[in-house]
């Protein structure tokens, strides 16, 4: 008998004597088993992924580096509601808005750079920051910005407003 024979064997007894154990338990337990399993992977899972409720701390330099493109940073995606925003800080139609300072990347609306800057930078100020797009407003506090609920040491190098811990 090899070890994949071996295995498959283990495991059709373990899968009979658990279907034995749920054979003789009323529903109500078992339904608290499966909760219990689904509430225990949920909170292991989320708390995997989960950015802490404390934001760092940061404060805007207006330093324009993260109006910027460069490495894994490079795009500024744009929902509905975003281009709609725009469009109308801008005084334009959303067709309009679309046409001149947006492009299709990978299924995903994004803002065109000129010289890897965004277009609504200007003079050291955003000119729609009243209406700017959400990737704009929620910097820094992304979820992938963060590993074990502290910022990651990179974003510091790309943002300066961002105080050390």
């Amino acid at each position: 008998m090899n070890r994949l024979d071996h295995a498959t064997d283990k495991a059709r007894v373990s899968n009979c004597c658990f279907m034995h154990f749920l054979r003789f338990r009323s529903p109500h337990i078992l339904f608290l088993i499966v909760f219990g399993f689904f509430l225990f992977f949920w909170i292991h899972y989320t708390a995997m992924f989960e950015v802490s409720s404390d934001k760092p701390p940061f404060e805007c330099r207006r330093c324009g580096y993260c109006c910027t493109q460069h490495g894994r940073y490079a795009h500024l995606y744009l929902t509905a509601k975003d281009v709609v925003r725009l469009a109308g800080a801008l005084n334009i139609t959303p067709q309009a808005f679309r046409q001149s300072f947006t492009k299709m990347s990978c299924g995903k609306r994004t803002v065109i750079f000129n010289n890897r800057v965004c277009p609504f930078y200007e003079n050291n100020a955003c000119k729609v920051h009243h209406a700017r797009p959400e990737q704009c407003a929620t910097w820094p506090n992304w979820k992938e910005n963060f590993r074990n609920g502290k910022i990651i040491p990179a974003l510091r190098r790309i943002c300066p407003g961002i105080r050390p811990d």
